[in-house]
């Protein structure tokens, strides 16, 4: 519920499932990754929604992932 620059400390316990929204609110596209995870890009296929290491945001969108912290 907190952006970046609001709280740089975020607490993830092991054995979660956490969902993060990568927001761009630029004028270019910007691949996202976190380090050390890949994720799943949540879309409309659910369970279905492919798994990814990067995920390119485009201008003025944003994208919801969700990942297993092992």
């Amino acid at each position: 519920g907190k952006a970046i620059h609001q709280d740089r400390n975020i607490i993830i316990r092991p054995n979660e499932v956490v969902r993060f929204t990568f927001v761009n609110n630029t004028m270019m596209h910007h691949p996202m990754h976190l380090h050390g995870h890949f994720f799943r890009v949540l879309n409309k296929n659910g369970d279905y929604s492919p798994m990814k290491h990067t995920v390119d945001v485009s201008p003025h969108t944003t994208k919801t992932i969700e990942f297993f912290t092992d």
